[in-house]
This record gives structure tokens, sequence and C-alpha cells, in this order.
């Protein structure tokens, strides 16, 4: 599965691929993706900001990451990282239904839940490593399902006491959710619509949303939700809701793109979305998104000409757009054409800098075309604070490699893979930096206080 992604522009990474895995089930196992996308990640963030805001916690610390995979799920984890799946993000209708979510997980952050879990879950979800972006391979964690497979061992007793504990949070975590819906001038039913769309699913599956296994929902405390947002709404009059279309139109376009990327087939998906735009109307939003989706699944499948004639098509109805210039200019890559591609990803990278993947795809460029200083320049920047992107420091090696600078290269190979979790590799690379670095050089002493904690956490395997 996802054989063609291999080499997606979507995927930063695809995260410790045979080291870190997920289990879905007692008999399977399925390698995780990060999503590092920065238009996926642009929508997270903008919705996530008020949210984070109204909640009261520290915004440096609150993350919000998306992995690849079509299980309608989300968690919270101890470190303030919120994950979603990007099967929930498919299954919402509308931006405030995932605003809800993120609304709810931030209320078990703002309330503790996970600190309190710490003697029981919390062991679980470590176990359950998602990767090591930004060195959170310590806390995060996998679907949940770790957490509700140790909340259901032990006594019939415990197992009561746990499940009921996990109610009363979950109760008090959608009351907060619907607190900070208002207090951002969002809808608060968003948290309900989704709610009962998960109730549905339960109701209509023998297995239930993945969600739902550490989540517990029921009508009862659905009718809960709803009845304090009734009753908020008898308090105040009519909540002040702002309207936000442009979540809505980037909601639509990131849809589009986790289907292609997610799909199996890329030419079956173009054919299916062919079919789409039969039924909407031309001009409008879901018309732009299921365009958008199609160019994606052209390259996707090969077809370069006719993606990079799609993109040219929507750039020129949404002019300096940066993630249309990335994608265009990522076709431009695909089909051998870096020096085409450069411009188009200066203008992207000038359009949305505060994503890491913006600059690497630059870099990337660059480094076809044989203009190694700029490209070891940018990611020289790019590493030397925590990014979700591994590739980076990859680069980095190979591009110093060929400049003939044999120890930086070492040393940024050391550290790809160090984030790998591969200390073997990694202490080598070290040792080999060592081996070309004089007596005398300042590096060396960084050099050995990053060996000894490569050796630390192998030690503590």
């Amino acid at each position: 599965m996802f054989k063609h992604l291999l080499n997606h522009p979507l995927l930063g990474l695809f995260m410790l691929l045979n080291a870190l895995v997920l289990p879905y089930s007692a008999h399977a196992e399925k390698s995780i993706s990060l999503i590092t996308d920065p238009e996926v990640m642009a929508l997270m963030d903008a919705m996530g900001k008020p949210l984070v805001e109204a909640a009261g916690l520290n915004a440096t610390r609150v993350k919000f990451f998306v992995i690849l995979d079509n299980n309608i799920n989300a968690f919270a984890l101890p470190n303030h990282y919120v994950v979603f799946h990007s099967g929930l993000l498919l299954k919402a209708k509308h931006y405030d239904e995932i605003a809800g979510v993120m609304a709810h997980e931030l209320g078990h952050l703002k309330a503790g839940h996970h600190i309190k879990m710490k003697a029981d879950a919390r062991t679980a979800l470590a176990k359950q490593v998602v990767g090591a972006a930004l060195g959170i391979a310590a806390g995060m964690a996998g679907s949940g399902e770790g957490a509700s497979a140790l909340i259901m061992g032990g006594s019939a007793a415990a197992r009561q006491g746990m499940l009921d504990s996990t109610r009363v949070k979950e109760q008090q975590a959608d009351r907060l959710a619907v607190e900070y819906m208002v207090a951002s001038s969002l809808d608060p039913n968003g948290v309900s619509r989704f709610f009962k769309t998960l109730y549905q699913l339960q109701r209509m599956n023998p297995v239930p949303p993945a969600y739902l296994s550490t989540h517990p929902l029921g009508l009862e405390r659905l009718q809960a939700g709803q009845d304090l947002i009734d009753r908020l709404q008898n308090q105040m009059g009519p909540f002040p809701i702002q309207e936000h279309p442009e979540w809505q139109q980037r909601l639509q376009r990131v849809q589009a793109k986790l289907e292609a990327a997610a799909s199996d087939d890329p030419r079956a998906f173009l054919h299916q979305q062919q079919l789409k735009l039969r039924r909407l109307l031309p001009g409008s939003s879901e018309h732009f998104a299921a365009r958008y989706g199609s160019a994606l699944a052209m390259r996707y499948a090969g077809q370069l000409g006719k993606a990079e004639q799609a993109l040219r098509q929507l750039l020129k109805e949404q002019p300096n757009d940066p993630y249309l210039l990335r994608e265009l200019g990522l076709a431009l890559l695909d089909w051998g054409r870096p020096e085409q591609a450069i411009p188009l990803l200066r203008q992207a990278v000038a359009g949305a800098e505060a994503y890491p993947d913006m600059h690497y795809r630059l870099a990337v460029a660059l480094h076809e075309v044989g203009q190694l200083d700029e490209a070891a320049n940018i990611l020289y920047r790019l590493t030397s604070k925590p990014i979700e992107l591994l590739d980076p420091l990859y680069l980095l090696g190979v591009i110093e490699g060929k400049r003939g600078n044999l120890s930086m290269s070492h040393i940024a190979l050391a550290r790809y893979e160090h984030r790998r979790l591969d200390t073997k590799r990694a202490l080598w690379h070290y040792k080999q930096a060592l081996k070309l670095l004089s007596e005398q050089d300042p590096l060396r002493r960084r050099i050995d206080l990053e060996i000894k904690a490569v050796k630390e956490e192998k030690e503590q395997e």
C-alpha cells in the first residue's frame, strides 16, 4: 500500500519505516507517515490558534500533527502535541467539526487528564511511537488504542473504574470544548455534529471508529453536550459566530490532496474526480478543489504534462498561491526541469516561509542544478532548530560530501540516523567525523556529547 508515495511530496518523511510501527490489530502492523505538507499544516495552525488562546495554553508548546491514515482518530499527548489521522479530516463536512475535535483534545490537555493517567496509560502510549519529529520519540504515541488496551486490562472492577473515570473526563473535555469554541467565535454545534457522525458510524459498523476506542460515546454524552450548548445559548443569546469561508475552501483543497495521496491507484482516483467534476458547479470552491485533486492525481500517475497544464490553469485563477506554486514546482522537478522549478519554489517560500518543507523543496531543486552552496545554507538554517523533517539532514550530508566537507557530511548523516533511532549507523558516522576533525576543533566537544546521548538511549532500549 502507498507504494507510489515512496517519493511523495506530501510526506515530509516516512517515519522510521521498520522501527516504529503502529499496531491496529493483533495480526497487522502499519508504518506511520507524518504529513508535513505546508498547506495541510497551515490550515491546522489557523484553526488551532484561537482555540489554544481560548484554552489558555502555551501557544509555543502546542503543536498539531497529521498522519496519513484512513482511520478516524485524533488524540492529545502529555507533551502538548495534538495528532490527527487524515481519515478524520476527510470525514468532516465543515471546518467547525475539525475545530470541535481540536477543542475537545485541548480540553483534555487543559484539564491535565493525561498527566493524571501518567501511572497507567502514558506508559503504553510512550511505547507506541509515531516518530522522532522534534525529538518526540519518548512521548508521541499511536492511535491511542494502546491506552485503551491497558485500560481494559486487569480485573473487571478495575476496568469499570477506569471506564467510569474516562467517561467523566470525556464529559469535562466536551464542556471545555464548547467553551473554547464560543470564546473563539466558532460554532459550538460543530462539536456535537461531528460526534453525532461518529455515533452513527458506530451504530452502522461492527468495528467502531478508532476515535471511539479512547473516547467512549453514547446517547447520554451526546445529549449532555447538546444540553450544554442550548443552556449557553439561552444565557448568552445567539452565539457571536464568525464565519471563515477561507477555512472551508482550504479544507476542501486539503481533503482533495489527502484523498489523492491516500489512493492506491492514482489513475482510478483521477477517473473518480473527473466524474465528480461533472456534478459540481463550475466556479465553486468545491469544483476548484476537485480540479486540484485531479491535477495532483495526474502527477502521481506520471501524467506530468497534463499535471503541469492543470496546475498552471489553477494558478491563473489564484495567482501567487504558495501551495499551487509549490505543487507546480514539484511537478517540474519530477519532470527533470529543476531550473524551471526554482523560481516557482522561491515564490512559494516567500508566500509561506514559516513552513520548513517549502525551504527544503527549494534546496532540493538547487542541489539538482549544482547550486550547492545556497542549498547547504538553506539546509543549515533549517536543521539549526527542531523541525518535523528528517530529509534535510540527509540531503545536507549528501551535499557536504559533494562539497568535500566530509566531517560535516558525517555529522549530518549521524544526526539523521539518530533521529531515525538507528543508533548503530549514527555512532558509525559520528566516529568517522571524529577521525576527520583535528584534536583542537571545538566541534569535537559537541560531537562527544551527542555520542553520549546516543549511547544512553541505546542502553535504555
